[in-house]
């Protein structure tokens, strides 16, 4: 049993607002997501290869307050928009369930989630959350076992697969014109996501408690520590670190979370061995972006994908 990353959880004031700021700043595919009408909360999305980020807000703090995902929704909101969350995809969620009670590890779950795209289709799946410690620890990623898959979809959220060049990022009431949005780029993909934490040696014990068996031993790159989480590489920076962007170092204000992430546009297999791919797991900090609603976002070197 293996698992991999699903999605990233990015808490915005205005899900909407946030899908026009990414859309004309990165080539991006995105669709509209939905609402969780149970759970007070709603969302807009960007497809990357297999993962997508989710940009989830709240049209009901009380239904939001009342539930998991909500809850600490709310929680990190207070705080400011940037991340989240992670999810890591599994089809196993009752075994790892019994697997965590039997090791006395404290987990929520399994949460059931329902809601609508916008084509009609209904989406299910549920949850598994590892308990949280103190809300300014680093968030361990939860679990999701999709219910319901569209046909031709990598992810199940996402609206259905299209050509790059059929995809074009409009405005979507933006004052600007859809023309001024860069077409969508299918090989647009997330390579990695650089959190903030006081211990990076701490934090990967937590990750080991509950995803040891599940994922590759994490390496020690510089001062990061380096999971492979799937699909793309989480690094762990110690909160003291100088090596990530000044403008990154104002977002420690909420906490232990992931702040940057790097964007990375797959090759073939021919083209990564000519020199034109690129490291998945992490080399450096981020050095060079854009700060978008408390999230720093990078262009990295092409990374090798399969041909």
């Amino acid at each position: 049993m293996r698992f991999v990353l699903d999605h990233v959880v990015h808490a915005v004031r205005d899900a909407h607002q946030a899908r026009r700021t990414f859309a004309h700043r990165f080539p991006l595919a995105t669709s509209e997501g939905g609402r969780h009408e149970t759970w007070g909360t709603y969302n807009t999305l960007a497809h990357l290869g297999s993962v997508y980020v989710e940009w989830a807000a709240v049209f009901d703090s009380a239904l939001a307050a009342a539930n998991e995902f909500g809850r600490w929704l709310l929680y990190d909101l207070a705080r400011g928009e940037g991340v989240s969350q992670l999810a890591l995809r599994t089809d196993a969620l009752d075994t790892v369930a019994d697997a965590w009670r039997r090791a006395g590890l404290p987990f929520v779950g399994p949460v059931r989630g329902r809601r609508l795209r916008p084509d009609g289709l209904e989406l299910t799946w549920r949850l598994l959350f590892p308990a949280r410690e103190a809300g300014e620890n680093f968030p361990l990623p939860f679990l999701i076992e999709w219910g319901s898959r569209p046909q031709g979809s990598v992810s199940a959220d996402r609206t259905g697969p299209a050509a790059p060049g059929q995809l074009r990022n409009s405005g979507h009431g933006s004052e600007k014109e859809p023309g001024d949005a860069p077409v969508a780029d299918g090989n647009l993909r997330l390579a990695r996501m650089h959190a903030l934490v006081q211990s990076p040696a701490r934090t990967s014990e937590r990750l080991s408690q509950y995803y040891g068996p599940f994922l590759p031993l994490p390496e020690l790159r510089g001062e990061a520590v380096v999971w492979d989480v799937g699909g793309a590489s989480l690094c762990l920076w110690p909160a003291a670190s100088r090596r990530l962007p000044r403008s990154v170092e104002v977002l420690a204000i909420r906490g232990e979370r992931v702040v940057a992430v790097d964007l990375a546009r797959t090759v073939s297999a021919e083209s990564a061995s000519s020199g034109e791919g690129g490291q998945s797991l992490c080399p450096s900090a981020p050095e060079k972006g854009h700060l978008l609603h408390g999230l720093w976002v990078s262009m990295v070197p092409q990374s090798a994908g399969k041909s």
